[in-house]
């Protein structure tokens, strides 16, 4: 599954709003080093380092779990702090790799959205399981 075929974005929420994932590819390990970059530039993104570190052996976890040391990852701002863009960041690899898609359920008739007003760096990242909006009912309070 390629994130670059836009059947799939990934956004990584940020204190100035949302950042999309525009690109994720795997470059030759020869090179040596993953980088970030934004927009598709040549403008390395405050997170180049802590993203190579997230990559890479001994203390990156997406070489351990895909197999592969060294990708060029490009987003369409700026992340300047803090590690909650790892998230968005493991899940467009595992997506890339097609690895975990059948745990990824896209809702299309989400009916209101909302927007994050504030995130909290300090704060831990919370996953909450697959639900189905309030509205459509699945079932599960009359079992």
């Amino acid at each position: 599954m390629s994130l670059a075929a836009g059947k799939l974005r990934v956004l990584i929420a940020t204190t100035n709003g949302p950042v999309e994932v525009q690109l994720l590819t795997e470059e030759d390990p020869v090179i040596g080093r993953c980088v970030a970059c934004i927009g598709g530039t040549t403008e390395t993104a405050d997170i180049a380092a802590a993203y190579h570190a997230f990559v890479v052996r001994p203390t990156g976890v997406i070489e351990a779990r895909f197999g592969h040391p060294c990708y060029r990852l490009d987003v369409s701002g700026r992340i300047d702090a803090g590690s909650s863009w790892q998230l968005g960041v493991f899940v467009a690899h595992a997506l890339r790799q097609g690895k975990y898609v059948r745990f990824v359920r896209i809702e299309y008739d989400l009916q209101q959205s909302l927007t994050i007003a504030q995130v909290d760096e300090n704060d831990a990242a919370m996953i909450a399981t697959t639900l189905g909006p309030a509205g459509h009912g699945d079932g599960l309070s009359d079992r």
